[in-house]
């Protein structure tokens, strides 16, 4: 624990402190937007493999 041995002030601790929540919230909404992103990308492909079945379901049901 080295770099305690040097002070800082009670101010400057508050800001950091400031910071790294500001910087985690900035984050957390980073990863929900790409959550959300994945999410409907997935939703998109489902819906291609769906629609890319049908006409294979219904070649097997005509031979």
């Amino acid at each position: 624990m080295r770099f305690l041995d040097a002070a800082i002030s009670r101010e400057d601790y508050d800001e950091m402190i400031i910071d790294l929540q500001a910087e985690r919230n900035n984050l957390e909404v980073r990863l929900q937007r790409l959550s959300e992103a994945d999410d409907g990308f997935n939703k998109t492909l489902a819906t291609i493999f769906l629609w890319l079945r049908k006409p294979m379901i219904y070649s097997k049901v005509r031979n």
